[in-house]
């Protein structure tokens, strides 16, 4: 199973960093829009890309340092990948995100999304996953 890492350094303490991953209004202010009925270990999370529906299992929450999604839409190139943002504290907060594995070798570019919660600019202000905001892919 094929691995990536990327370190975010975001100036603000881990627990403000986890609430803007633990919840569906946390997600849309950096990523996409969000919804989940009940954002909890084994519950579920949608995310909407446009017309694009992609669903999520909550694996894993362990306030305030470790996230876990797992993608269980077949058709999109996600299926199958565990999303595990880790956060840790140093200094001001720092953010771990995302640890991606996935079967097909398919892995999610989720650091630049994050980027926005330093205060960089998206490379994909909610558009499509893998795609930049002038077309081309990521």
């Amino acid at each position: 199973m094929a691995r990536i890492a990327h370190l975010v350094r975001i100036h603000a303490t881990p627990e403000k960093v986890y609430q803007c991953i633990a919840s569906a209004a946390g997600i849309a202010e950096w990523f996409t829009e969000a919804s989940s009925p009940d954002y909890r270990k084994g519950g579920t999370l949608e995310l909407r890309f446009g017309d694009e529906r992609v669903s999520f299992v909550i694996s894993e929450l362990k306030e305030p340092s470790r996230i876990v999604w797992h993608c269980t839409t077949p058709e999109n190139p996600w299926f199958n990948t565990d999303i595990a943002f880790e956060i840790a504290g140093q200094g001001d907060g720092a953010l771990r995100p995302p640890r991606l594995a996935g079967r097909n070798g398919s892995l999610p570019r989720l650091q630049h999304e994050l980027g926005v919660l330093s205060g960089e600019p998206p490379f994909s202000a909610r558009g499509r996953p893998g795609h930049s905001r002038a077309g081309g892919t990521a």
